[in-house]
C-alpha cells in the first residue's frame, strides 16, 4: 500500500514540471493572428507561417505556389494558370476564407472569390501567415474558415534586384525591384 501511495505522491512532483520541449529561435517569430504582434509559441490558435528564408527554398515562382505548401490550404485553380481560384482551408469553402495583403482585405464583396492575380513578387514577401480556424469576430463574416496574411517586406537599404525567367512556349518575364526607404 505504501509503494501505491508512493507512486501517486511521485507524480505530483512531477506535474508542475516545466516543458521539456523548448525552441531555440535566434530570432522570435511574431504572427498577426490576433491582430496584434504575438510571439509564434504563445498564439493560441493554429497558425502556418512560410517566412522568406523558407519561401526561398521552396521551388516556387509566386505566392500561390506557396500556399500550396502549407497543410491544410486546398487551391482550385481554373482557367490560365494565376488568374481565377478557390482557396479551401481545412474544408472551408472560399467565401468564408479571407486573403489579406498586410491587412488588407482582398476577396471581391459581391462574390468573396479571390482572383489570384496578384502583382506581388515572391521576393517582396516578408511572410505567409495562415490562420486555420473562424476568425469572424477578429477579421468580419468573410474569415468563418480561416484568414491567409500575405505581409510584405520593408525596405531596410537600398537594393536593386533584376529577375528574367525563361521557358517553354516562348515564356519569358522579367522583373526589376527597388528598395527604397522614404522617410
Amino acid at each position: 500500500m505504501k509503494k501505491v501511495i508512493f507512486l501517486f505522491l511521485i507524480q505530483i512532483l512531477f506535474a508542475q514540471n516545466e516543458d521539456l520541449i523548448t525552441f531555440n529561435l535566434k530570432n522570435p517569430i511574431v504572427v498577426s493572428a490576433s491582430r496584434f504582434p504575438v510571439s509564434f509559441l504563445h498564439s493560441a490558435r493554429s497558425v502556418a507561417v512560410l517566412d522568406s528564408a523558407q519561401l526561398a527554398q521552396l521551388p516556387v515562382t509566386s505566392v500561390q505556389e506557396a500556399l500550396e505548401y502549407i497543410f491544410g490550404v486546398d487551391l482550385l485553380q481554373r482557367g490560365s494558370p494565376g488568374v481565377q481560384a478557390d482557396i479551401n482551408l481545412r474544408g472551408a469553402g472560399y467565401e468564408q476564407v479571407l486573403i489579406m495583403i498586410d491587412g488588407v482585405n482582398l476577396n471581391d464583396p459581391q462574390t468573396g472569390h479571390h482572383n489570384l492575380n496578384l502583382t506581388l513578387p515572391l521576393n517582396a514577401v516578408d511572410r505567409i501567415e495562415v490562420m486555420k480556424g473562424a476568425g469572424s469576430r477578429l477579421y468580419g463574416p468573410g474569415a468563418m474558415g480561416g484568414v491567409i496574411n500575405i505581409i510584405t517586406r520593408k525596405a531596410k537599404k537600398k537594393n536593386l534586384a533584376l529577375t528574367f525567367k525563361g521557358g517553354d512556349y516562348r515564356f519569358f518575364e522579367t522583373m526589376a525591384a527597388l528598395d527604397l526607404k522614404f522617410n
